[in-house]
C-alpha cells in the first residue's frame, strides 16, 4: 500500500501523454522517502474504478489523495468525437473553469466512500487553476486542502504534516509564500520515474522540464516571470535523467515543458550540445521565440540538429503596430522570411505551428480579417492556435502563485473598456464575444488546413503508435484519422487499466 495517491489526465488534447506537474510532485515524495502510487486517465473512471483504486492502493497507511488539475478538462471519453468533430468555444470555457473532469455531486460520493473506510485520508488539489480559478472552490467544499501554485515544497510539509499528526492551518497553501522552493533545489531536480508505481510503457515520450518560468515580458501574457539566465536545470542533472530514462524505459522522445526552450543563445547551444552527445538520438518537441532566430540564425540549425520533431511559434499578430505595443517586434514581411528559413532548413521533418491572440491592442475586425486570410493561404505553418484575448482580475492576493500582465493591470491604459467585467472588455469595433466567435468560425472554416498535432500533441499522437508521415495528414479535416486517434486513445486507457488492476 502507499503513502500517497496522485490522480491525473491531460484529457483536453489529441493523443496521450503525461502530465509533467503530478509526476513532479510524485518525485518530490519519493525523494523524500514517500511510497507513490500514480492513478492516469482519470476522466476514463467511474464510482467501480474510483473504488478499483482504493482497494489496491489504499489503505490506513495512506495520507491522502491528490488530484492534478492543470490539465484536467471536463471532456469525457465518450464526448471525444463530437469535441474533436464540433469544436465549439462553449468547450473551452468547460476546459478551463474545472477543477476535475466530473461535477462535484459525483466526486462527493467518490470522496464520502473513501472517508467512510478511512476517515483519516485527506484529499489534496493542486495545479495552475488553484490559483488562477479561485471562485472555483466554492463548488468544491468537501476537498481538505488547496495548493495554489508550485508545490515542490509544499507537497512535503503536507506530507510531513499529515504523517506527524501536525495540524495543517491554513485550507488553501500558498506555495511561494508559504512553503518557498529554492532555486537551486530545482536546478538539481529532475522527474524520477518509476516503472510499476507509475506505470511507464516502453519507449513511452515522457514530459521534461528544462527551465521553469519566463524571461520576456509580452505585455498581455500572465505566464509566470524569471530573470534571464535562471531557474534552468543543471545539464549534468537533464544528461542523467536522460540516461536513466533510455535504460529503464528506451524513452527517447520528449514534450520539454519550458515556456521558451531557445530563450537565449547559451541555452539553446546547451540543449544542442546535450542531445547530440547521447549514445543515442533524441527528439522533442516544445514552445521558441521566432524573433530570436533574427538576432540568432544558428538557432536554425541548433533546433534542426538538436532533434525536434514540432515546434510552436509565439507569433501572436501579423499587425506591426500590436507587436510593438505587446513586445513582439517583427512585421509580416521578418515573419515570413523567418519562417522560410526554417522551412527551407527543415522541409516536413518539423511540423510547426504558432499561437495567436485576437484581440490585442490595436487590432480591429479588420486586423484581425487580415491574419485569418494569411494564415488560409501562406506555406510555412502547419498547425495554429487561436485564443480571445484574456483579461482577467487584477487581483494581487493571487499573486503568489501568478504573474499579471500590463494589459490586466491597466486595461484602459492599452484602450479596453472593462465597464461589466474585464472578461467582458471591448476596443476598438471589437469584444471578447466577438473574438470568441472569430476563433470558433475560423476553426471550423480551416479545420482540413490545420494540423492538430503540432508542439506537444506530436509526441501523444507518438505514444498512440502514430508515424512522422501519417502525423503530415492529422486535421480536423481528416475524419478518419481522427476517429482511429480516438480509437487507440481509448484502447490505451484499457490497457493501463488491466495493467494497474482498475
Amino acid at each position: 500500500m502507499y503513502d500517497v495517491v496522485l490522480f491525473s489526465d491531460t484529457n483536453g488534447s489529441i493523443g496521450w501523454g503525461r502530465d509533467a506537474g503530478a509526476y513532479t510532485i510524485a518525485s518530490q515524495l519519493r525523494r523524500n522517502g514517500y511510497k507513490v502510487k500514480t492513478i492516469d486517465f482519470f476522466s476514463f473512471f467511474d464510482f467501480n474504478k474510483f473504488k478499483n483504486v482504493i482497494g489496491n492502493y489504499v489503505s490506513e497507511r495512506t495520507l491522502f489523495l491528490g488530484f492534478s488539475c492543470t490539465h484536467m478538462t471536463s471532456v469525457l471519453p465518450q464526448n471525444l468525437e463530437d469535441y474533436y468533430m464540433n469544436y465549439q468555444t462553449k468547450y473551452k470555457d468547460n476546459i478551463v473553469n474545472v477543477y476535475l473532469p466530473f461535477p462535484p455531486d459525483t466526486v462527493i460520493e467518490w470522496f464520502a466512500y473513501v472517508k467512510e473506510l478511512y476517515p483519516n485520508i485527506k484529499t489534496v488539489v493542486g495545479g495552475l487553476k488553484v490559483a488562477h480559478k479561485i471562485l472555483l472552490q466554492r463548488k468544491y467544499p468537501f476537498i481538505d486542502l488547496w495548493v495554489g501554485g508550485l508545490a515542490d515544497s509544499s507537497i512535503i510539509y503536507i506530507a510531513d504534516s499529515l504523517k506527524n499528526n501536525i495540524n495543517i492551518p491554513k485550507k488553501l497553501i500558498k506555495s511561494e509564500i508559504d512553503q518557498p522552493y529554492p532555486e537551486e533545489e530545482f536546478c538539481n531536480s529532475s522527474i524520477q520515474w518509476h516503472k510499476i508505481d507509475d506505470t511507464i510503457f516502453e519507449g513511452e515520450a515522457l514530459p521534461i522540464e528544462i527551465a521553469r518560468g519566463c524571461p520576456f515580458k509580452c505585455t498581455f501574457c500572465d505566464f509566470p516571470k524569471r530573470k534571464k539566465n535562471t531557474w534552468i536545470k543543471n545539464k549534468e542533472t537533464i544528461k542523467k535523467e536522460l540516461i536513466y530514462n533510455y535504460e529503464n524505459f528506451g524513452t527517447t522522445q520528449y514534450m520539454i515543458s519550458d515556456s521558451q526552450i531557445n530563450e537565449s543563445i547559451h541555452k539553446m547551444k546547451m540543449v544542442h550540445e546535450l542531445f547530440t552527445s547521447l549514445p543515442f538520438k533524441i527528439e522533442w518537441t516544445g514552445f521558441c521565440r521566432l524573433e530570436l532566430l533574427k538576432i540568432y540564425p544558428e538557432m536554425v540549425d541548433l533546433i534542426y540538429e538538436s532533434g525536434c520533431k514540432s515546434v510552436m511559434w509565439g507569433i501572436e499578430t501579423i499587425n506591426p503596430n500590436t507587436g510593438k505595443i505587446i513586445g513582439k517586434n517583427t512585421n509580416l514581411k521578418q515573419i515570413e522570411y523567418l519562417l522560410n528559413l526554417c522551412k527551407e532548413r527543415w522541409g516536413n521533418e518539423i511540423i510547426t505551428g504558432s499561437g495567436f491572440v485576437f484581440g490585442l491592442p490595436n487590432e480591429t475586425e479588420e486586423t484581425i480579417k487580415d491574419l485569418t486570410n494569411w494564415l488560409t493561404v501562406q506555406p510555412y505553418l502547419d498547425s495554429w492556435v487561436i485564443s480571445a484575448l484574456y483579461i482577467g482580475d487584477y487581483d494581487t492576493k493571487k499573486s503568489y502563485a501568478k504573474s499579471f500582465s500590463k494589459i490586466q493591470q491597466d486595461p484602459e491604459k492599452y484602450g479596453y473598456s472593462t465597464k461589466e467585467s474585464p472578461d467582458k472588455w471591448s476596443h476598438n469595433n471589437i469584444s471578447r464575444d466577438s473574438m470568441l466567435n472569430t476563433v470558433e468560425e475560423f476553426y471550423h472554416e480551416s479545420r482540413h488546413l490545420r494540423s492538430i498535432v503540432a508542439k506537444h500533441c506530436y509526441m501523444r499522437c507518438l505514444n498512440l503508435g502514430f508515424t512522422h508521415k501519417e502525423l503530415l495528414k492529422a486535421n480536423l479535416g481528416n475524419e478518419d484519422w481522427v476517429h482511429e486517434a480516438i480509437k487507440r486513445y481509448r484502447e490505451m486507457a484499457e490497457k493501463y487499466f488491466k495493467i494497474n488492476r482498475i
